[in-house]
C-alpha cells in the first residue's frame, strides 16, 4: 500500500507542477505562491475542523528542523514554478526527482537531521545513475 501512495504522491507532484506553473506564468512566481500557500492552509484548516483535530501542545512534539518544512516547500514552489516557464513539466520533474535522490542519499547515508541512517550502497548508486541518465536524456532528445 505504502507503494501506491508513493506511486500516486508523485503523479500529484506532476499535476502541481502543471497547475503551480499555469498560475506562476499568468500571475507572477511570488503571488502565485502566496496563492498556492494560501489556498492549502485553507484547505487544511476545514479538514482540522471538520475532523475536531486540536492544535494543542502539537509545538513540542516534532525536532526543531521540522518545522523547516514549509519555508522549503515555498522555495521547492518558486523554483517549480522558474522551470516550468522554461522546461516543461516532464523535464522540471525529472531534474527534481535527481535532486531529491542526490539530498535523500545524503540525508541516509549520514542520518542527517535526525534521520536513520541507511549504509549506502551500490544499488542506490545504481538508481542514482538511472535517474540521472534519465533526467540527462530527457533533456537531450
Amino acid at each position: 500500500m505504502t507503494v501506491f501512495f508513493s506511486i500516486f504522491s508523485g503523479v500529484l507532484i506532476a499535476v502541481m507542477i502543471l497547475f503551480n506553473g499555469q498560475l506562476g506564468v499568468a500571475w507572477g512566481n511570488y503571488h502565485a505562491t502566496v496563492f498556492v500557500h494560501l489556498s492549502g492552509l485553507f484547505v487544511i484548516t476545514l479538514v482540522l475542523l471538520f475532523k475536531r483535530i486540536s492544535l494543542k501542545n502539537t509545538l513540542r512534539a516534532a525536532p526543531w528542523q521540522s518545522y523547516l518544512g514549509g519555508f522549503i516547500g515555498i522555495l521547492g514552489v518558486v523554483g517549480n514554478n522558474l522551470s516550468f516557464a522554461a522546461l516543461g513539466v516532464s523535464i522540471t520533474l525529472a531534474l527534481g526527482l535527481l535532486g531529491q535522490t542526490a539530498a535523500a542519499l545524503l540525508v541516509d547515508s549520514f542520518g542527517l537531521l535526525g534521520a536513520k541512517k541507511i549504509p549506502f550502497d551500490g544499488r542506490r548508486l545504481v538508481g542514482a545513475a538511472l535517474i540521472a541518465a534519465g533526467a540527462v536524456a530527457m533533456m537531450l532528445f
